[in-house]
Order: C-alpha cells, then sequence, then structure tokens
C-alpha cells in the first residue's frame, strides 16, 4: 500500500527542480521552473521558484520533503530572518577569503570560509550579519522556521561565535512544515530533512554511494569524483558521504555548459560528424583549469580547423573534450590509487545519449545514467530517513532505474590515440599562456 510521495527540491544554478517519488525512490512526476542565479540574485526568488515548483508538482499526498542545493551560494540574514542583501558569485570578497583561510585554515571547511569571507565584505560595507546559509538552508527554513545545515553545504559542527549555522547529517529531521508551505502547496506537519550539496544528493540519488563508484556531474561544471574509504593527504576532501564513505576528485570549470555555449557560435549535429570530429580537438577550459592542477590563466579553443571542417565536427569535439578533460583527472587520481569499478553520469548533459555514448567510449568504461532528476531524488530519500520510513542504508543501495552506455572496442582505440594529441596539445597551450598564477 502507498503510504504518500517523497518530494525532492534541486535549487540549481539555471533552475529549481522539484519531483515526487514513491516509498522506493521510483520518480512519478517532476517539474522545472527556471531560474538563473548566476551574478547578484536576490534569494527571495528561489523561495518564490522553490513555492511555485512544488505548487505545480501537486505534493497534496506528501509525506516527507529533502532538499538540495549548488554551492557558491549565500543568503545573508539579519536579527529576524530577513534577508540582508544579495546572494553573489564574483570575486568581491577574494581578500576576505584569503584571510579568512589563513585563519582558520585548519578549523573550517573550504565551504565554511567562502561563506565567513562573504559575511566579512557585506560587514564591511553595509551591515551586520547574523546568520549565513546557503540557498538550500535558506529553501529548508522557509519551510519549517529553522535554521540549519549540513557540513557539505558549510554548516559547522560546533560554536565559535560565528554567523556559520549548526550543522546536522544530512538525513536528520530539520523540522517539519509550517504555515508558510501552504503557499507551496504542502499541509503542515511534513518532515522535511536538512539536505545536501547537490552533488552528494545527485551522488546519492544515483544510486552511486558505495567504494568504488565514480559519480561524474555533467552540469554547470563537469566533474570526475571517486567515491572511497580514505583519500590520500595530497588530496583534498570533497565532503563525506554517509559514515565511512568520503569524496574526493577534480573540476572541470564550465564544461557541463560547454556544449550550450558553443551552440550559439555553431550550428550543425554532432551526431553528422565521427568518432575523433574528423580530427578536431577541443580544450574545454573555459573557466580556466583547477584539475589536476591549478590553472586559472588558461583558456579554451578549438584546434586543428580546417576549411573542410563543419559545426557537426566542432560540436562534437566539444563532447570529445569535455569527456578527455574527465578522462584526465581520472587518470590522475588513479595515480593517487583511487580507481572505479562503476560509473555513473549525472546532471542535464548526462542525459544527452551522445554525450554519455563519448563519455563511456573515452573513459573505456560502462556508464551508467539514472532515468529520474538524481538531485530530487538524493533529496527525497534523505526525506524518508528523517521521517522514519527509510533506513539509512536501504536508501544508500537503492539504485534508481538506469540507462547504460557500453563502450565500443573499435571507438575506443579511436580516442586512446585522440587522448594522446589532446594531452599534448593541452601541455603546449599551457606553455603558450604563461606560467601559472
Amino acid at each position: 500500500t502507498a503510504i504518500g510521495t517523497l518530494i525532492g527540491l534541486d535549487i540549481g544554478s539555471s533552475a529549481v527542480k522539484a519531483a515526487a517519488f514513491d516509498e522506493r525512490g521510483g520518480q512519478l512526476r517532476a517539474i522545472r521552473i527556471e531560474c538563473p542565479s548566476a551574478g547578484e540574485f536576490d534569494p527571495e526568488r528561489w523561495w518564490v521558484a522553490a513555492r511555485e515548483a512544488l505548487r505545480g508538482l501537486d505534493a497534496t499526498d506528501a509525506v516527507a520533503v529533502g532538499v538540495c542545493g549548488r554551492g557558491g551560494t549565500n543568503v545573508l540574514l539579519g536579527d529576524r530572518g530577513g534577508v540582508l542583501g544579495p546572494s553573489w558569485d564574483d570575486g568581491r570578497a577574494r581578500e576576505h577569503l584569503r584571510a579568512v583561510r589563513a585563519e582558520f585554515r585548519d578549523s573550517l571547511s573550504p565551504q565554511s570560509v567562502g561563506l565567513l569571507a562573504k559575511v566579512r565584505w557585506w560587514e564591511e560595507h553595509n551591515s551586520r550579519v547574523t546568520t549565513v546559509c546557503t540557498a538550500k538552508d535558506y529553501v529548508t527554513f522557509r519551510l519549517t522556521g529553522v535554521l540549519v545545515s549540513d557540513p557539505a553545504s558549510g554548516g559547522i559542527e560546533s560554536e565559535f561565535g560565528s554567523p556559520l549555522v549548526r550543522a546536522r547529517p544530512p538525513w536528520a529531521l530539520a523540522g517539519e512544515t509550517g504555515a508558510a508551505s501552504f503557499e507551496a502547496g504542502l499541509r503542515a506537519g511534513i518532515p522535511v530533512a536538512v539536505g545536501w550539496h547537490d552533488g552528494a544528493a545527485a551522488t546519492f540519488g544515483a544510486g552511486a554511494a558505495q567504494a568504488g563508484s565514480a559519480p561524474i556531474t555533467l552540469g554547470t561544471h563537469a566533474v570526475y569524483r571517486v567515491v572511497t574509504t580514505a583519500i590520500p593527504p595530497t588530496l583534498r576532501k570533497y565532503w563525506d558521504l554517509t559514515p565511512g564513505l568520503t569524496v574526493t576528485g577534480g573540476d572541470i570549470l564550465a564544461g557541463g555548459r560547454a556544449h550550450e555555449w558553443a551552440r550559439t557560435l555553431v550550428t550543425g549535429d554532432p551526431t553528422d560528424s565521427v568518432p575523433g570530429a574528423n580530427g578536431v580537438l577541443f580544450l574545454p577550459q573555459l573557466g580556466g583549469r583547477i584539475a589536476p592542477d591549478v590553472r586559472f590563466d588558461v583558456r579554451a579553443g578549438w584546434y586543428g580547423l580546417e576549411a573542410r571542417h563543419s559545426g557537426a565536427d566542432l560540436l562534437r569535439a566539444v563532447s570529445e573534450g569535455v569527456a578527455f578533460a574527465l578522462r584526465q583527472v581520472r587518470d590522475w587520481l588513479g595515480k593517487e590509487g583511487l580507481t572505479a569499478s562503476h560509473t555513473v553520469a549525472t546532471g542535464g548533459g548526462a542525459r544527452n545519449a551522445l554525450q554519455a555514448q563519448i563519455l563511456a567510449d573515452v573513459l573505456g568504461a560502462e556508464v551508467e545514467v539514472a532515468d529520474c532528476e538524481e538531485g530530487c531524488r538524493g533529496a527525497a530519500l534523505l526525506g524518508a530517513i528523517a521521517a522514519g520510513t527509510m533506513p539509512l542504508e536501504t536508501a544508500r543501495c537503492l539504485g534508481p532505474a538506469s540507462m547504460r552506455y557500453s563502450p565500443d572496442p573499435g571507438v575506443v582505440a579511436i580516442y586512446d590515440a585522440a587522448f594522446v594529441r589532446w594531452l599534448a596539445l593541452q601541455a603546449a597551450t599551457d606553455t603558450l599562456q604563461g606560467s601559472p598564477e
């Protein structure tokens, strides 16, 4: 007998998504509300979009709710919980970031450091901040009236007189829906989980929360991660997953939206090209590079163009270039002793069948793509755990229905050769663009 639906919200960089799931995590329906939040952004619009998504989802039978959201957001709150100013993702707090990082190097996570730096910048130029949290935490606050966070989203385990929010496990109960939830079409008294960073929630929701899994994100950024029991000291921790499991990896900044960007410049159907893009290579460094090394000065570009090449070749080269960059991170992690036997791709780019197949062929490994909104599913499962209707271990192992893309041995050989050329091109352009910062 159905117990009602589990509801997951995902506060992304371009949209707020909501989805309803049955008690076993099967997706029933989903809705997306466009909500681009790059640059300077009014945090109240996240709540407006979340409210609209929930109303459109028709969640009157909800029995549990969870929220996840992207990092890099900030919501500055005053004494009565009112929003003081915008969220922003530019470099205005860069000097404060360096100072806070030096002051709390061993005691605060990078997420907490970023939030505290923005608080200090705001207080220097505007007014005192009582509390700072992320977009995900703000939506949870509007649903429940409770301010709480998780460690991956910048919450802190202990007080030290700062405006940072106290952290609890993402699957813990934050509170229950209150009167404000009526605006979102929810009844009062529904359990709401603390929630999670969107990458962690997507990993959980895609069924990749096991040691030896490689959860890949193809969203705004392209990210290759490995789930492991221990991280070598030379690598940085992204976040802990479940007890005994942690995550590390590397990002290709803006790599996830490289194809969308390229389509504003050229036209064509990349399926009209061939593996290897007729010799065209693409470096997807639209935002610089932070893995396997940090080079914010390097740039993206196509190489090898001839008059015979088409827009299809250029677009296919973009998809291949993103996959090559992810392979480079995979190989770098492998040299540190971290390998994966199970690869799962998440995000909007993963639902592009050509991109998923190219990824499988470049990595030489089967790639699974969940047939659902992975972040929303992960958040919804957190809600079920918080409500007491599902044990954590059951949720961790409850994989979704997935599409599987297997590598083609003949294409793998083509990409092995192209990857060698791609690495040589990257090295050459690194030299051309100067010394690392």
